[in-house]
């Protein structure tokens, strides 16, 4: 009798702890929407990534990146390499939370739910009250030690033409736009190292730069160590979504972007804490919405 009722519990417990990460299985009529037991999150080399553990900390301050350092994230935290593979787990099922740009399609299934109470948007990013943000900034080694045309250019980043590009482009605008002067040096040519996530609107930005200046040409590499480029001199200024923070470099922030949490449409989950995030991707807790 005993054997038999260890081997009842063993495939017991083996049957629970198969179910699937991202389990697409509905819960009860009562239960349906109002907890999320598991966390979708990007590959940890995604930038995205990166902004989302670095700035997601509990009530102690210790930040998900910092936890990951000595263990590894809950275990039932799925990571996926695309953040349309992301959304569509999401998609699927009640149960799921997870983080993408906040310029990403997100298609019917999908929605964007408050952190900390405040809504995920551009004005909101603007006006500083949603923290969930990650910086584009352009990277160079001393202000001083800039050619006049990469000066000009950083001027011409402030300006009200380039803050309407990087509104359009669906980014934040960082401070008040500037007037802007012509440049009127000798200089033609400029060289701008970018990461391919930063490549598309600092283009966009140079062809703006390119037109208001006739004669002058931006040449744009992209490159995913901008900083070790910048450095050694290969280009003045480096365009990128992930500096460190080096101190041997500067940096000027010029536009920002929003990390979104997105949870299946018709879950009840419509605002989640930084602490309750923590406490799902770190200790597996599961968000109890209602």
């Amino acid at each position: 009798m005993k054997k038999r009722l260890f081997s009842v519990v063993y495939a017991t417990v083996m049957l629970c702890t198969a179910i699937p990460v991202c389990s697409c299985a509905q819960n009860s009529e009562d239960e349906e929407g109002k907890v999320i037991r598991y966390g979708c999150a990007l590959s940890s080399a995604t930038e995205t990534c990166q902004t989302f553990e670095t700035i997601v900390k509990n009530s102690d301050g210790t930040s998900i990146a910092e936890k990951r350092k000595s263990s590894p994230l809950a275990p039932y935290v799925t990571e996926y390499g695309t953040e349309k593979e992301l959304i569509t787990a999401v998609g699927q099922s009640f149960e799921v939370v997870g983080y993408v740009s906040l310029r990403m399609p997100l298609g019917e299934n999908v929605n964007m739910t408050t952190v900390n109470n405040v809504t995920p948007s551009v004005d909101n990013i603007e006006n500083g009250t949603y923290a969930l943000v990650r910086p584009l900034e352009l990277i160079y080694t001393a202000y001083d030690t800039l050619t006049p045309l990469a000066k000009n250019f950083l001027s011409f980043i402030g300006c009200d033409e380039t803050h309407a590009i990087i509104k359009n482009e669906g980014y934040a605008r960082v401070g008040e736009s500037l007037a802007y002067t012509a440049y009127r040096g000798m200089e033609t040519v400029l060289r701008i190292s970018a990461t391919d996530y930063s490549y598309p609107l600092i283009r966009n930005i140079s062809n703006a730069f390119e037109e208001k200046n006739r004669g002058v040409e931006v040449i744009i590499e992209r490159d995913e160590n901008t900083e070790e480029t910048v450095r050694g001199g290969a280009a003045e200024l480096g365009a990128t979504d992930g500096w460190d923070g080096a101190e041997e470099l500067c940096a000027t922030r010029y536009a920002e972007d929003g990390v979104c949490v997105v949870v299946k449409k018709e879950s009840k989950c419509k605002n989640v804490t930084f602490e309750q995030l923590y406490r799902l991707y770190v200790e597996g807790l599961p968000i109890e919405t209602i």
